[in-house]
């Protein structure tokens, strides 16, 4: 191990290089076997304690997500990874260890950090050191240099928030809140604030999303797709609830936003695909056709990045014998332009199986017409905000006829979603519509009834 400027240790290794230990003998118990530091269940332990004190003695906590760790991981290995994060503990240890603090690491690339006895200037005080020493930490592996950075989010300890779970998820929210407003940087949490409190109830959330996928305790439902030209076909498209422990269901909006963001989506997508193709096996199965010439399935940006869900796939086209010509898989405009490589491959990839793709919410975004050629789709799905207003407003119809247009030139079958009223309907197929969605079309009902 090398020094760098001003006292920095700098990594200079290759995979055969060897990963300084820096604790030779510690507790499996509550230390990190990787990087010597305390463990998760260790850093609790210790929050406990301090809790008990924070009336004489300030208690506050960091949390520390890395950025662009995933880049090092990916593009050097795990070896890398392992040495980068064994240098960041030997910085924190060596750094950031004052009396009456401790560090962890929480899991994967986050840390934490105990502060007692500081105040608030101090504390992030030295939160900020953390967040420049952390970028200005030299990492180079096999000849390449890389950098990276860190997002810190920094809660006191208070009345509202005086255990363990409540101060891990505000400052969890605050870290988050670092990330969103461009990284590298620090956030402390605001308690009353509109913003962190929506995203700490998200976060509060995940056990019960969690517990809910272990517990099998979603369920699908569908809305119709109603054809409006002579020789198409209604479809279905599917949606997903889930049942609360009281047996009520929770809409979509009250699971999907914390999802998308802790990183569940991929989960919920395999289970709703499971599902839709084991109710389609199950119709088959009983002598019945399925009632839908499509049934659409939403995919969500995380798994179109996801390089296993190519096998899922065919696993579960073969367990159920299901006819990918009957499937239809739907990806929103703004997940398929922000990952448009990972788009590309996807559409080829459910293409290749036979199977139909949609682009939903089309119009959302500013330069969706520019990527429409690229996107070899075969239903384009206009956008709610475009259909919900048509019996008002003139420029919304002039949009949709040219939405319209847009999609025959590229051969496209057109969706109006946010059908709302009969007056719709009318509407929309007058404007050379060829599908409308909507609850003026039909509400949201269990698949298995259908």
């Amino acid at each position: 191990m090398e020094k760098g400027g001003g006292g920095a240790p700098t990594l200079n290794a290759g995979p055969g290089g060897g990963e300084p230990r820096f604790v030779a003998h510690t507790s499996q118990a509550r230390h990190d076997p990787l990087t010597g530091l305390h463990n998760r269940r260790s850093f609790e332990s210790e929050l406990s304690f301090a809790l008990l004190e924070r009336q004489t003695s300030p208690v506050f906590l960091l949390y520390v997500d890395l950025d662009q760790f995933k880049v090092i991981n990916d593009t050097c290995g795990h070896a890398a990874g392992d040495l980068l994060l064994q240098s960041l503990a030997r910085l924190m240890m060596t750094r950031f260890h004052f009396e009456g603090s401790m560090v962890a690491r929480l899991g994967g690339d986050e840390f934490g950090f105990i502060m007692r006895g500081v105040g608030q200037d101090e504390a992030l005080d030295r939160a900020r050191r953390l967040v420049d020493e952390i970028r200005a930490l030299p990492f180079v592996w096999e000849g390449r240099p890389f950098r990276i950075g860190a997002s810190v989010g920094v809660v006191r300890a208070s009345d509202e928030l005086d255990t363990v779970a409540s101060l891990l998820i505000a400052a969890d929210t605050a870290c988050y809140a670092a990330k969103e407003r461009g990284r590298n940087r620090i956030e402390v949490y605001q308690p009353g604030d509109a913003w962190f409190e929506a995203r700490r109830a998200e976060f509060g959330s995940l056990p019960e999303i969690t517990a809910a996928l272990e517990e099998n305790r979603f369920v699908l439902h569908h809305q119709r797709i109603q054809a409006l030209r002579p020789g198409n076909l209604d479809s279905a498209e599917v949606l997903v609830r889930m049942v609360g422990r009281d047996g009520c269901l929770i809409p979509p909006s009250g699971f999907i936003p914390a999802a998308e963001r802790y990183n569940l989506m991929g989960f919920i997508d395999r289970w709703v695909i499971d599902a839709a193709l084991r109710q389609e096996h199950q119709w088959a199965s009983s002598g019945r056709e399925m009632p839908f010439h499509h049934l659409a399935i939403n995919v969500s940006g995380a798994s179109l990045g996801d390089a296993r869900l190519s096998e899922f796939l065919r696993e579960k086209l073969g367990e159920y014998s299901t006819d990918p010509r009957r499937l239809c898989f739907e990806i929103t405009e703004s997940c398929a332009i922000s990952s448009v490589d990972q788009a590309l491959e996807f559409i080829d990839l459910v293409r290749s199986f036979g199977a139909a793709v949609s682009l939903d919410d089309f119009g959302s975004g500013l330069s969706s017409f520019g990527y429409l050629k690229r996107f070899r789709a075969d239903y384009l799905k206009i956008d709610g905000q475009f259909v919900r207003n048509l019996e008002q407003d003139r420029t919304d119809r002039s949009v949709v006829e040219a939405m319209v247009k847009l999609a025959r030139a590229h051969d496209l079958r057109s969706v109006a979603e946010f059908v709302a009223s009969p007056p719709l309907i009318d509407i929309v197929r007058d404007l050379g519509v060829d599908f409308a969605q909507g609850y003026a079309v039909h509400e949201p009902s269990p698949l298995a009834a259908a």
